[in-house]
């Protein structure tokens, strides 16, 4: 994770410049950070017995419509500011034209399925990282960045092998006591702000109580 660190720093100050704020505005909120580097292994799948004619639609042959896919890691954001991936293969998809709903750290919004979004492919490239907002970063911004809704699939539909994927994803975390609130240069009398201030180590324990079903109530 030492290695991640330089560029984790480097991410904040360009974000700060697109947002109209001096580079090293992060920097006080970064200095005791909580980042966290996680390995991510996605074993080998064979077909799917379901889906006898290979096509992917799991119907025998039967068109259906949309392919139907197996999902190796589903629908969610990440909590923190941002999220930095080396990605292991193909799979990694984004979902595109999102609505803007405000976050809510008392439960866990990846269970949201009403509308489900079109799903786009990720780009694998070699020796390059994906970038992710974080729903910290959304609540900074006031909804003007929005928190990356992604999954992890495996390509080539049901009916063929998958292989073996293995990623690195460093989470971004800013300091457990920084307050996060919608920035100055986010708000205005047109764009009122969406949300109260929070502090970032206790939203991201409701945000992780709330995804393993633990409920708890505000004080």
């Amino acid at each position: 994770s030492e290695a991640m660190e330089p560029l984790a720093a480097v991410l904040p100050r360009a974000f700060a410049s697109a947002l109209t704020l001096d580079e090293g505005w992060f920097e006080p909120l970064t200095d005791r950070h909580a980042s966290a580097l996680r390995c991510v292994n996605y074993p080998a799948l064979p077909p799917d017995e379901g889906d006898p004619d290979g096509d992917g639609d799991g119907d025998g042959g039967q068109e259906r419509g949309a392919q139907r896919v197996r999902v190796r890691a589903g629908a969610h954001t990440d909590y923190g500011a941002l999220t930095i991936l080396r990605s292991g293969g193909p799979g990694l998809q984004v979902a595109r034209d999102r609505a803007v709903a405000p976050i809510d750290e008392t439960r866990d919004d990846n269970d949201d399925d009403d509308d489900e979004p079109q799903w786009v492919d990720a780009p694998d490239l070699p020796d390059a990282f994906i970038v992710n907002i974080g729903d910290l970063m959304q609540r900074w911004t006031n909804d003007e960045w929005r928190s990356t809704l992604h999954r992890v699939v495996a390509p080539g539909g049901a009916g063929r092998t998958a292989e073996r994927r293995r990623s690195m994803a460093f989470f971004v975390n800013v300091n457990n006591d920084a307050v996060v609130e919608p920035l100055g240069t986010c708000v205005g009398e047109d764009r009122p702000a969406r949300y109260p201030p929070v502090r970032a180590g206790e939203y991201l324990m409701r945000k992780h109580l709330a995804s393993m079903g633990v409920s708890f109530s505000e004080e």
